[in-house]
């Protein structure tokens, strides 16, 4: 029986990580014909591993593979035990099982956007898994890199079957670092989830109506667009004022939607508690025109919330992909080149991402300008539905021919 190991689907309270891992083992299995294989998925816990058998039900065996990889902190020595099990430790555990292939999900770990360190080391785990077995990258951002860093990734990535989600990492792949095997595909998200059609109307679990509502998609990695948490915090207040007093809003719902629940450093939960305690305070009747949804819940249940509304502002890109998987405009308020080359170059939807990464639009108050303009463009474009699932649909697509070439090679 071939062993395939599944690497960085090990968050389940992600839900975007969430999605892609069980979008894979839903899609490709379809393709096994003998079910002769064994799919190994990294979890961070045994509560994430009960959550992937929640979300799927596959006549493949599925064991977990878990790395003892630990929310650490600041404190020195934690970061380096954690270090070593998330690149040493793991390297040994999974060349153990001595499998086939070794599939790793995307999306922006090796992106360059995070930790130039993390990025690195990563790299060289991947080397030394690529001399072992095959290595299959699924649905990666890649780039931009610097320095020599450049030669690097090059070495590393030619080493692999490499997929890409957007046209942006394609053109970086060829023209920087003129690789010959990457192929251009699209997020594993766009594809519908396990179960998706029977819970189509969790959302009404909630209190909720079919376009009676606007989901907002707080994130908590505050930091990835500004060091200046209140101002964040103001910021995000002075939206969904501006939100709730709209002339086209007034009779909708606000729907605060946490999407990212660990680890506890950028849980969405954490900063969406914040602001709405400050709204409670200022907005008569909050309780009646907001709906906080903080709950523990499985991809499917996250994106009859999102795929619902009538529209959607997200911090977390895929809280835009669901949004968008059922034709519902997001407004993306991105930190990263990935949102450049998924939602705008892959999509097709440029007009509606805000580039928010930088703290000067946050303490100026600008980025409730840029909000407020696109809640406007939104509201003023009801043709953009259609735009988004013509893309979504030629995704898809794409998607399925490649996860039946990935397949094969398992």
């Amino acid at each position: 029986m071939n062993k395939v190991v599944i690497l960085h689907g090990n968050n389940t309270y992600n839900y975007g990580s969430f999605m892609m891992l069980t979008n894979f083992i839903f899609s490709v299995e379809k393709y096994i014909i003998d079910n002769s294989l064994e799919i190994i998925i990294q979890c961070d816990t045994e509560s994430d591993f009960i959550r992937v058998q929640n979300s799927i039900h596959s006549n493949l065996k599925i064991t977990a593979l878990y790395t003892n990889i630990k929310t650490v902190g600041r404190n020195p020595i934690r970061r380096v035990k954690n270090g070593y099990y998330r690149f040493v430790y793991l390297v040994y555990k999974i060349l153990a099982y001595k499998p086939t292939a070794v599939v790793v999900l995307g999306g922006d770990d090796l992106s360059g956007c995070y930790s130039k360190l993390g990025l690195v080391l990563e790299l060289f785990k991947l080397t030394v898994i690529a001399w072992k077995t095959d290595l299959i990258l699924v649905s990666q951002t890649i780039g931009p890199f610097s320095s020599w860093i450049i030669p690097l990734a090059r070495f590393v990535f030619k080493k692999c079957h490499l997929y890409l989600r957007d046209p942006l990492s394609h053109r970086y792949s060829t023209e920087v670092l003129h690789l010959q095997n990457s192929i251009l595909s699209a997020d594993l998200a766009l594809l519908d989830l396990p179960g998706q059609d029977a819970i189509t109307d969790k959302y009404q679990d909630f209190g909720l109506s079919k376009d009676e509502y606007v989901t907002v998609v707080i994130s908590g990695l505050v930091s990835s667009y500004t060091k200046d948490v209140d101002a964040y915090v103001s910021s995000w207040v002075t939206v969904l004022q501006h939100m709730a007093e709209h002339p086209l809003l007034k009779s909708k719902k606000i729907v605060l939607l946490a999407h990212v629940l660990k680890p506890d450093w950028c849980d969405d939960r954490r900063i969406i508690q914040r602001i709405y305690c400050i709204l409670s305070h200022c907005i008569p009747r909050s309780e009646e025109r907001f709906v906080v949804i903080t709950d523990v819940l499985l991809p499917v249940e996250a994106r009859s919330v999102l795929g619902n509304g009538l529209f959607t502002i997200s911090c977390r890109m895929h809280g835009a992909i669901s949004s968008m998987q059922m034709g519902v405009p997001a407004i993306c308020v991105s930190y990263s080149v990935k949102y450049a080359g998924v939602i705008g170059e892959g999509l097709g939807m440029k007009d509606l991402i805000i580039e928010a990464g930088n703290t000067e639009l946050w303490q100026s108050g600008k980025i409730a300008t840029l909000l407020d303009e696109k809640i406007e463009h939104v509201l003023k474009n009801p043709e953009l539905s259609k735009r988004i699932l013509r893309k979504v649909s030629v995704s898809q697509q794409i998607l399925r021919s490649q996860l039946r070439s990935i397949a094969q090679l398992l």
